[in-house]
């Protein structure tokens, strides 16, 4: 775990996110623990629970944390408990922060207005892309929330140096191989590509890995696409020429907006929506 945060911190990510939500809160203690102690009280540290707590479990585990200086508790509880996450938040000195799992601006707009994260965590791809996403980064702004996307830094990079206030954008290098480029990082920020749309290329795998695709859509039997072929959205994977000229005044400029890495841990279950945390345990 050490060895990864100190690879993530020599590439020049800013922060570090940890795994929290175990069965055994020691458990989650003493990684905290020892993480902050590595980083020193410096390098911003966040934790991400993945909605593993009932509101009880929160409560005790966020006051237990907070002698760590973490900038924030991501998904305390289940993602759609706006009530639990507004007084969890007003309990809390440390911030709260939610909305990678929600899938429309209505409801990232019930969050906000219940007051239920200080950092708002919108995932465009989820959400249906670049305008909704904008909507809601508007509704974070107008209430005095902070932002900080979730996954597709290719993107959200993008996305938050449009905000008017300073954005974390989440550093991942899974999709790195699907681009001819690279995101530059430079002292803990994320710097924005002077190139034009979102500044980056599909690569050769990424084109393999589209016309296998085709292919298989064109399959004999396939019912998904009766026509025999992929939506040219899923084939070309380009944007719309209106698209492309509204983000390319974007691209010549350079920003930098704060990254962080989160710490791979072992897989665990992905708690479902509505379902009891402790319900959920008895399975595994």
């Amino acid at each position: 775990m050490l060895e990864n945060i100190d690879l993530a911190r020599a590439r020049g990510v800013g922060g570090i996110k940890l795994k929290v939500g175990s069965p055994d809160p020691a458990v989650d203690l003493k990684r905290v623990e020892a993480v902050r102690e590595h980083l020193g009280d410096g390098v911003p540290l966040m934790v991400d629970a993945n909605q593993q707590w009932d509101r009880i479990t929160a409560t005790r585990a966020g006051r237990v944390l907070e002698r760590f200086n973490l900038t924030w508790i991501e998904e305390p509880l289940d993602a759609y408990d706006a009530e639990g996450h507004a007084a969890l938040a007003a309990t809390l000195d440390t911030p709260v922060a939610t909305g990678e799992m929600l899938t429309s601006v209505g409801e990232h707009a019930a969050l906000i207005e219940a007051g239920s994260s200080d950092f708002v965590q919108p995932d465009a791809p989820r959400v249906g892309g670049i305008t909704p996403f904008l909507r809601i980064s508007a509704l974070a702004d107008y209430n005095g929330r902070a932002l900080a996307p979730h996954f597709v830094m290719e993107i959200h990079l993008h996305l938050s140096a449009a905000y008017p206030r300073t954005a974390w954008v989440e550093h991942f290098e899974w999709l790195e191989p699907m681009f001819n480029e690279r995101l530059e990082l430079r002292d803990g920020r994320m710097v924005l590509p002077n190139r034009g749309g979102l500044g980056l290329s599909l690569s050769e795998q990424a084109a393999a890995w589209t016309r296998e695709a085709a292919v298989f859509a064109a399959a004999p039997g396939d019912r998904r696409h009766p026509r025999g072929a992929l939506p040219r959205r899923h084939v070309t994977g380009a944007l719309t020429p209106r698209a492309a000229a509204r983000t390319s005044r974007r691209g010549r400029c350079r920003a930098a907006t704060p990254c962080w890495s989160p710490v791979p841990t072992p897989s665990r279950p992905v708690r479902r929506r509505g379902e009891s945390p402790r319900i959920r345990r008895g399975r595994c």
